[in-house]
């Protein structure tokens, strides 16, 4: 009796564990993997346990039977489980333009909570059944949280490294839902509960069935998908944009929903973005054969223009999985050293110098509060070459309220670096901003106005006037408190911006101008 309800245990708590991944993974596509899901979803876990820990502790005193109450509640569990993969989708479609931190709790609510309290429940109920054996409640209390914390920890290393990245998020759900369905029905199998567990098991199919049933036609979609696949680092999507004409015009990459390369159906398959050409001209200002570090690969658009500029070029990107995705889907072609690496690492370890290091990162929506820290840029101050120039990439205000880019400068400053920016905008509004960090005095505007247009790509040309003309930016705010790693507040400071943007893209995501389709972001 003991070892079967031992069993039960490790079964818990390897499903709670997997609820609580696979419903991130759910939720993540739609609010992104910052600092703020994951507090507020932890957060919902432990209140869902926390509730589950109290009527479990109700029941025990009600019940005479618990073994029947633990079958029911696992029903229960399952079934909740098995619900996500309907629900999750279009319920995050319908509450993504709340706040991130109310759309988080809500999504969290109702994806991850139903299921973590009835499991909750089942660990009173099954330290009530060991103990009687035991005849020592502490002794049974230990035993059970030891076997099910074992069981999470299994279930955590198994889900993480073997079956997220192979099989993604909703396989995956289906398959514990019925895992727990039918290995509770085996353990604690019960004649008098035949009906409940057939009840139980018409339910399921039916909301497989609902699951699978795809009531919007291809042919009404703005986009063809064509490539998707899921992983630790987040659900990875290719498709294919339509004009009203029905027209491919441009395929776009997107991890977690946020777009991260467009690029346009020409020729040259160039990017559709400003900031990748932007960034191109003002790192033109180096010279053919200078060593170049990227720091943030996406679909390969800015690696493409560095290459083009004939730069020796090191990629560092967190997700392995890029490189071959641009290969296959955006015609991206391999000609430089791509290593898979978490940025602030690879800066960390190398001892290799650079005239030109580029940050194009975003975790998500944000960029990564670890690289964004007066320690982290000292550290590549510290990898720049005596002329060296470092480029930040990062949308967002330059007047009006302005915190983060004040706050942002003043910690590239504080680093030794000298400091400017560029913007192309002169409003509230977000746009494009580049950070600037010399070794040097600073000398890339005069470099600017002797630009070498035969370098660039066509694609490039274009805008090169308006980068050599827009404005440059300082902030002069000393005491402002700047960003260091004890205080990663680059996503508290971006709130605003962050929700500001999906509200934007989920309201519009595709313009046609007069000039043709522009693409928002």
């Amino acid at each position: 009796m003991k070892n079967k309800f031992l069993l039960i245990a490790f079964i818990e708590g390897a499903t709670v564990m997997a609820v609580e991944l696979l419903g991130a993974r759910a939720i993540v596509p739609f609010y992104g993997s910052s600092l703020i899901m994951w507090t507020t979803l932890l957060s919902v876990t432990l209140f869902g346990l926390a509730i589950g820990y109290f009527f479990g502790s109700w029941l025990c005193e009600k019940v005479s039977k618990p073994n029947s109450v633990i079958l029911d509640l696992f029903y229960f569990a399952a079934l909740f489980i098995a619900l996500i993969p309907v629900v999750a989708q279009p319920f995050l479609v319908l509450i993504s333009s709340l706040e991130i931190i109310l759309g988080c709790t809500i999504a969290s609510m109702v994806i991850v909570f139903p299921s973590l309290v009835c499991l909750g429940a089942t660990s009173a109920l099954i330290i009530k059944v060991v103990s009687i054996e035991l005849k020592d409640p502490g002794k049974a209390s230990g035993l059970v949280y030891s076997i099910s914390t074992l069981g999470g920890i299994v279930s955590t290393f198994y889900l993480g490294f073997v079956v997220i990245p192979n099989w993604g998020v909703f396989n995956p759900i289906i398959f514990v839902s019925w895992v727990l369905f039918l290995a509770t029905n085996i353990v604690l199998f019960n004649k008098q509960k035949m009906r409940t567990a057939i009840l139980f098991g018409i339910l399921f199919l039916i909301s497989y069935f609902v699951m699978f049933v795809d009531v919007m036609y291809e042919e009404d979609k703005p986009y063809v998908e064509i490539y998707k696949t899921e992983g630790l680092l987040g659900q990875i999507r290719i498709d294919r944009l339509r004009s009203p004409r029905q027209e491919f015009v441009v395929t776009r990459l997107l991890v977690n929903n946020v777009s991260q390369t467009i690029i346009n159906h020409d020729k040259n398959l160039t990017a559709n973005w400003s900031y990748i050409h932007n960034l191109s001209i003002l790192s033109s200002t180096k010279p053919k054969g200078s060593t170049v570090l990227l720091c943030g690969f996406g679909g390969g658009s800015m690696a493409r223009e560095l290459a083009d500029l004939g730069f020796a070029l090191d990629i560092v990107e967190i997700d392995g999985r890029m490189e071959d995705i641009a290969i296959k889907h955006l015609g991206y072609q391999k000609r430089n050293n791509f290593i898979v690496d978490d940025a602030r690492h690879y800066i960390n370890t190398t001892m290799k110098k650079y005239d030109l290091i580029v940050l194009d990162l975003l975790k998500g929506e944000v960029q990564p509060s670890n690289m964004f820290s007066v320690e982290s840029f000292k550290q590549i101050k510290s990898r720049l070459k005596v002329n060296g120039m470092l480029l930040v990439n990062y949308q967002g205000r330059t007047a009006g309220d302005i915190l983060t880019f004040t706050t942002i400068f003043q910690t590239i400053k504080q680093s030794g670096l000298n400091t400017t920016a560029w913007s192309n905008k002169i409003s509230e509004s977000s746009g494009d901003v580049v950070f600037i960090g010399e070794n040097r005095d600073s000398k890339l505007r005069q470099d600017l106005n002797i630009l070498t247009y035969k370098r660039l790509n066509s694609c490039c040309e274009k805008y090169a006037d308006r980068v050599v003309k827009s404005r440059f930016l300082t902030s002069d705010e000393p005491d402002i408190e700047v960003l260091t790693d004890d205080k990663p507040r680059l996503e508290v400071l971006n709130q605003k911006i962050i929700y500001e943007w999906r509200k934007k893209v989920i309201e519009s995501t595709l313009i046609l101008m007069d000039n043709g389709l522009e693409i928002i972001k």
